[in-house]
């Protein structure tokens, strides 16, 4: 209760209201309302930015970089190929085991129809994640994008080469 707000010596949040929730007021964080200032004038004042690192500065929405539309696109359509093919595939499959069991006869055991699915959507998360790592701002030679996936995995684990 009242992590990381201001509070002075009274306990009272800045502009005199109470955060212990009796009076309905001092909720949330982040508040807009107006504060008193020692020659008792009204200000306005803005929601404040709180973050629980002490050294953080408050990042504003337009300092985020962007990443140019060419380079999304790239990258989306690695994800829904080798992303979406093995999703595909690990849902059709609980219908060809149960036609191939009820229709066919044959006897399938259940665990191996656990793994296999298993194994497929395994195969379409770790799909999504090379989608991303295996884009770069620069176009690939290839559509598979293994350089960049190699570069970008030395990158991140810190193993460069010098």
């Amino acid at each position: 209760k009242g992590f990381g707000k201001k509070k002075d010596t009274e306990g009272k949040e800045p502009g005199g209201m109470t955060g212990n929730g009796e009076d309905g007021q001092g909720q949330g964080q982040g508040e807009v309302g107006a504060d008193v200032g020692m020659d008792g004038e009204i200000r306005d004042r803005a929601p404040e930015v709180l973050d629980a690192t002490p050294t953080a500065a408050p990042r504003r929405v337009g300092d985020a970089p962007q990443v140019p539309g060419e380079v999304t696109d790239r990258m989306l359509g690695r994800m829904f190929t080798f992303s979406g093919i093995p999703f595909l595939f690990g849902l059709l499959l609980f219908p060809l085991f149960y036609y191939l069991q009820v229709f066919r006869g044959i006897d399938i055991p259940s665990w191996l129809v656990y793994t296999i699915t298993f194994a497929f959507i395994g195969a379409s998360l770790f799909g999504i994640t090379y989608g991303l790592l295996s884009t770069s701002a620069k176009k690939s030679e290839t559509f598979m994008g293994m350089d960049e996936f190699t570069k970008n995995v030395k990158s991140m684990t810190n193993k460069e080469d010098e």
